[in-house]
């Protein structure tokens, strides 16, 4: 069935080319609204449409109706494919530009004759872009910086767009006959944040049969056709069954890995890319060369193969060693669903604690809570609370951390909570030495309990803000403030790199899945992954400990104030 937000999506999207076909029209405000409606709404959208009941929503006319219909029951409609004939197919490109929305896409294009992102550096440079009306000349500077970031990371995709195709082409392709076992390697199973494409291994209990044999190769993938995003390279391996340890290995470890594993190999009369070596299992591989079972994430050629030689690889943190959630918003901010909804769905997960933290009053962007509301969503929670059976559901904040480094709520309004964590939003702009002071004011605060999203960059979308990493670390650990691992696929903030410098500093870490809907609770595994790939044991993960432990540390550091 066709999800509300995948219908919102198509809307949004007829909003957009209306805006670049037609910028001064203003007729892209109808779907835009209706979009938002929809993906907010509880209603199922798509029901409606086979029952041909949306004309009784309010806000929906028949033109709306028969458009969501269209889309319902084949996956597009009759008015985007008309505005699509009237668009440049570059025009769409624009969009990847941060700080452009369509209808000024749309004014570049008509007026400028702008076709790609080629042609809109050209306007820049020349100067004509900048005698549009709102295109000063700082801005043409943000656009042509823009430009050359994405050039940056052009054939680039995340971690979360690489695994969600890798999950759809594995059901694919085990649907096939003669096809045993699909399983992910490469980058993105060592939980590398960026990657060219994704990487699968095919078992097939025949690899003699043509069309099995066929699987193997490179393709292009459109994970979402209504998205756009570029296509993925997803490159296939086909393995015998009995191979399929040897497979796993070549195709997941970085090449210094698999250099330094091949002579360890070579060494005891192993080649390992010989169609004759074969190993059903990774842990045999690696066994027959002398070591311990290397985890994926840490196959990057480092100190990993040194320390399985010698007994000593880390009991690496797992998903399911996290049993609280510390960082999740409800209706009550930004959030799309309700505490109720969100406490349903971390009791279906399995989760001991749960903490409601929503945005602070500043961030009026997100809805942010005053005191007054702060109070009224305690009573909510606490009612909630009590329904849940062993799932705790707790209060906390994201409180925003103000340019001056101070919180966004007085002293007894933080102390009341059970958690807060401490996040920067707006003010990302300055001087290294003034965000420094900024993180370590909000750390020194003994009502902070953590960091959220340390760096705030957005991966391929934005740099973090510059700030002293070494500094602050060293803070968190002095303090017990601990720095999230945000597990919002396109924040993944601590870096896996920056992580590992975090825990070797003393500090400890959190991992957190910061859902804005009850469904991204389950962010948490690729948070996990990324705590994996830093090297993290449940010692230095606070969410794997007891609830006992983590109030208790909060107390302390309120009882000292």
């Amino acid at each position: 069935m066709i999800s509300n937000r995948a219908i919102a999506a198509h809307l949004e999207r007829i909003a957009q080319a209306i805006d670049l076909a037609d910028p001064d029209s203003g007729r892209s405000r109808t779907y835009g609204a209706a979009a938002r409606r929809i993906e907010s709404s509880k209603q199922d959208f798509a029901a409606l449409a086979q029952a041909r009941e949306l004309t009784g929503v309010p806000g929906i006319g028949p033109s709306l109706a028969r458009t969501i219909g269209e889309f319902v029951s084949s996956g597009s409609s009759r008015r985007l494919d008309e505005l699509l004939q009237q668009i440049p197919p570059g025009a769409w490109q624009l969009l990847s530009v941060r700080g452009l929305g369509a209808r000024t896409v749309g004014r570049i294009v008509r007026d400028l004759g702008v076709s790609d992102l080629d042609s809109l550096r050209a306007a820049g440079s020349d100067g004509r872009l900048s005698q549009l009306p709102g295109i000063g000349s700082r801005k043409v500077a943000q656009i042509l910086a823009e430009i050359e970031r994405i050039a940056a990371t052009r054939g680039l995709f995340s971690l979360g767009h690489a695994l969600a195709t890798a999950h759809l082409e594995a059901a694919r392709l085990g649907n096939i006959d003669g096809v045993s076992a699909v399983r992910l390697a490469g980058a993105a199973r060592r939980a590398c944040e960026t990657m060219s494409g994704v990487d699968l291994v095919v078992a097939v209990r025949d690899p003699s049969r043509p069309a099995l044999a066929a699987l193997g190769g490179e393709s292009l993938v459109q994970l979402d056709p209504d998205e756009l995003q570029e296509p993925i390279p997803v490159r296939i391996r086909v393995s015998a069954e009995e191979s399929l340890g040897s497979a796993l290995v070549l195709a997941t470890g970085s090449d210094e890995h698999i250099a330094r594993l091949t002579d360890l190999a070579r060494r005891r009369g192993i080649e390992l890319d010989s169609p004759q070596t074969t190993f059903g299992t990774e842990a045999e591989l690696y066994r027959a060369v002398g070591l311990d079972l290397i985890p994926p994430e840490l196959r990057e050629g480092r100190e990993e193969i040194e320390l399985a030689r010698r007994g000593q690889l880390p009991r690496l943190l797992e998903h399911r060693d996290l049993g609280c959630d510390l960082h999740a918003h409800s209706d009550w901010s930004d959030g799309q669903d309700s505490i109720a909804a969100m406490a349903e769905a971390a009791h279906r997960a399995g989760l001991r604690q749960l903490v409601i933290s929503d945005h602070s009053q500043s961030l009026a962007v997100a809805n942010g809570l005053s005191p007054e509301r702060v109070a009224a969503q305690r009573d909510e929670i606490a009612a909630q609370a009590r329904q849940w059976g062993e799932l705790s559901l707790l209060h906390g904040t994201e409180s925003e951390i103000r340019v001056d480094g101070s919180l966004d709520f007085e002293p007894e309004v933080l102390a009341s909570l059970d958690w807060v964590v401490a996040s920067v939003h707006a003010g990302l702009g300055q001087s290294r030495s003034a965000m420094t002071e900024r993180i370590l004011t909000a750390i020194s605060n003994p009502a902070t309990c953590a960091i959220g999203h340390p760096t705030g960059r957005i991966v391929l979308g934005r740099e973090g803000f510059d700030f002293d990493h070494d500094v602050v670390f060293a803070a968190a650990a002095e303090t017990g403030v601990a720095l999230e691992i945000n597990s919002q696929p396109g924040r993944l903030d601590l870096s896996a790199d920056l992580a590992r410098r975090a825990a070797r500093a003393g500090a400890v870490l959190t991992v957190n899945s910061d859902a804005h809907a009850a469904a991204q609770l389950a962010n948490t595994q690729l948070g996990a992954m990324i705590a994996r790939r830093a090297g993290l044991t449940c010692a230095q993960v606070i969410n794997a400990w007891e609830w006992e432990q983590i109030a208790e540390r909060r107390a302390r550091r309120l009882a000292g104030a």
